[in-house]
């Protein structure tokens, strides 16, 4: 009797699993049965930190097409730029039944709960883009569940930014950019600080931290008018140039400006010279991190040479005026998509039984070393 209770129990949980979105439906093969679990279509949760801002209404784009790529059906939600939401739509994926979230932990004190709540529903989760603080992340790390995680490396990103700045023989900076204490923004500065000021010896004079991209103007033009004789600018993301901009022409000042993530509202300033370089590529780590999980729900987890879940920091490549074209055709035209479905296809189990964690490595290195050239072949 307890054995066909059993079975019987058995049953109801697998049709109960089917319902909330873990079917076998509409998961095409190019890598034979022994690929994965007959291509099983499982339903991912994710999020992005904000909308109606242009890269994030980027990643609403290539994140579902990369979970659709592998045969997987998305859902998504906006965190609305607030850490309450960015935890309660973990927790609302959950409840609704995903097999799988793909986490952008912008806001990293959430990180915790939003393991605990895939935990308990023992669902893996994989961080895509907004790793969180390292802390937060290695407190997570030894979870059964957690898949790992894809991101840019934003330290080494803004130390390049300082590197080339002493380089060019720029003696004093200013630096402006998003608020404090978010990892991002302040893993940039970090970097910029060590190249340029503690290993060049030069003097960052002062620095205006905001809460958005809005407050650039009005915080710029006090950072300037302060700081007339500032060398260079570092915009910590690009999207505080146009403001940082109108306040130089405003004081009547030529200051040329170094950035980090470029965005599509300054491609007229790169293209012109007036962002001298910038970076891209922070979200191409949600293709790794859409692989990771889709590999740990094929029962083929991938784990580094110490059996812990990859934590892949991916360096943004450089774009300047003579580049910024190529960019556009990669990441910024309709139809196309940077991380191709080629790309991802050969970090996934189901396409590729060969893939192991050196694959995602060996990837990682040939987009840091090729850059638009590699994304370009694999198109």
């Amino acid at each position: 009797m307890k054995k066909t209770l059993a079975i019987i129990l058995a049953a109801v949980m697998a049709l109960a699993l089917c319902a909330c979105g873990g079917s076998s439906s509409g998961g095409s093969s190019s890598g034979g049965s022994e690929g994965g679990s007959d291509n099983e279509s499982y339903l991912i949760g994710y999020n992005t930190w904000g909308a109606g801002i242009a890269v994030f209404e980027q990643m609403m784009i290539e994140i579902p097409y990369s979970i659709e790529s592998l045969g997987g059906e998305a859902t998504g939600a906006s965190d609305d730029f607030t850490a309450d939401t960015e935890l309660r739509n973990a927790q609302n994926f959950v409840s609704a039944g995903v097999d799988g979230v793909l986490y952008q932990a912008a806001a990293s004190s959430t990180l915790s709960e939003a393991m605990s709540a895939c935990e308990e529903a023992e669902i893996p989760l994989a961080l895509g883009i907004f790793p969180g603080a390292t802390a937060d992340r290695e407190a997570i790390a030894s979870s059964e569940y957690y898949a790992g995680c894809g991101y840019a490396d934003l330290v080494t990103d803004g130390y390049n930014a300082g590197k080339e700045a002493a380089e060019a023989g720029f003696k004093t900076a200013v630096i402006i950019g998003g608020n404090l204490g978010d990892p991002n923004n302040d893993d940039r500065v970090n970097g910029f600080t060590k190249a340029f000021e503690e290993e060049a010896g030069n003097k960052i004079l002062d620095s205006a931290r905001c809460t958005s991209p809005a407050e650039a103007l009005e915080k710029a033009n006090a950072l300037l008018s302060a700081n007339r004789d500032a060398e260079v600018i570092y915009c910590i993301t690009s999207d505080y140039a146009p403001g940082t901009i109108t306040a130089l022409e405003t004081l009547g000042l030529d200051i040329p400006i170094y950035a980090s993530s470029l965005s599509t509202e300054v491609l007229d300033y790169v293209r012109s010279g007036q962002i001298v370089r910038t970076t891209y590529g922070n979200d191409l780590g949600q293709g790794f991190a859409v692989a990771l999980l889709f590999n740990f729900l094929d029962g083929h987890k991938i784990t580094d040479a110490d059996g812990n879940a990859p934590d892949l920091a991916m360096v943004p490549f450089r774009v300047d005026a003579d580049n910024v074209e190529t960019v556009v055709d990669l990441f910024f035209t309709e139809g196309t998509h940077p991380f191709s479905e080629k790309m991802i296809q050969q970090l996934a189990w189901r396409y590729n039984p060969d893939v192991t964690y050196d694959t995602f490595v060996d990837m990682m290195n040939s987009i840091e070393t090729e850059g638009l050239d590699y994304l370009a072949s694999m198109q």
